[in-house]
């Protein structure tokens, strides 16, 4: 479930800016389980790194989502349903900064908090009523220049915040 999720907001930002952006992320689930890592994007591209090797990064580029295992550098599957809800949240990211707080898509509930200046994102809380609730949060958000060698698959190449 926490890939279904962590899915779901890379595709948020699939579409936000023409900008080059760097950020360190936190998930925190309800559990009080958390995860770390680095957020890039640029353009149409976006990468998720988990910075724990037992998990995994996730590259949309060319509209093609790639999953790689951190520690074996192997490719993963998604599925259907998180296709369909990718593609919800790509249409509400084309609005972006003018989003609504709130959205439902079938059962998941996602709340958007902007930082005040509405440069970026601070926090996408995420839930629904198969439990599953989660924060990320978005933090030392950097404008700058990002290679397109982080966005392939093949050779991959580790990105450092």
């Amino acid at each position: 479930m926490k890939y279904l999720l962590t899915l779901i907001s890379i595709f948020f930002f699939n579409t936000i800016y023409a900008l080059e952006f760097s950020c360190l992320f936190e998930e925190v689930y309800q559990d009080g389980q958390v995860q770390q890592g680095t957020f890039i994007i640029k353009k149409n591209k976006t990468r998720y790194q988990y910075e724990d090797k037992n998990l995994y990064t996730i590259i949309y580029a060319h509209k093609t989502m790639k999953v790689i295992h951190n520690h074996q550098k192997t490719l993963l599957n998604s599925n259907k349903t998180q296709r369909y809800l990718f593609e919800n949240l790509t249409n509400i990211a084309s609005e972006f900064p003018n989003i609504n707080e709130k959205y439902q898509i079938d059962e998941y509930t996602l709340k958007f908090e902007k930082y005040q200046n509405n440069m970026f994102l601070k926090r996408i809380s995420i839930s629904s009523d198969i439990n599953v609730n989660l924060s990320v949060y978005f933090y030392d958000c950097k404008n700058k220049e990002i290679y397109d060698i982080y966005f392939w698959d093949s050779p991959f190449f580790e990105y450092k915040h």
